[in-house]
């Protein structure tokens, strides 16, 4: 089997249980670290799922080395710089819908990604 996928979940609301609980589920994803500003949020996911990293802040999620993907399940407000410094970390990103507050953010997110491909 291949390697895992070393995935990060920023946002331990309800949407981000739901993604931990499919990854947690999926011999393809090792669950590597949890990001919430809610201490008791990000306990209880970190907790509940075996996660052995657990940040307050997604952009100290987001420069973990031992991450490799991240699920950016935070409302449409907080996540407006986070697929930036994502994708400029390395990262694959999922972002939850709606993925922009407007096209002009959208057309953002697409030109950094693709100014990162190989």
């Amino acid at each position: 089997m291949a390697d895992r996928v070393r995935l990060g979940i920023i946002g331990c609301g309800v949407i981000g249980m739901h993604h931990l609980t499919a990854a947690k589920a999926s011999p393809l994803i090792e669950l590597a670290a949890v990001a919430d500003r809610i201490e008791e949020k990000r306990r209880r996911a970190a907790e509940t799922f075996g996660v052995g990293r657990a940040y307050r802040e997604g952009t100290e999620l987001l420069g973990d080395p031992e991450v490799d993907a991240v699920v950016l399940a935070v409302p449409a407000g907080d996540r407006i710089e986070l697929p930036l410094v994502a994708l400029r970390a390395g990262k694959h990103v999922l972002i939850e819908k709606p993925a922009a507050i407007g096209a002009w953010k959208l057309a953002e997110y697409i030109a950094a990604q693709r100014s990162l491909e190989i």
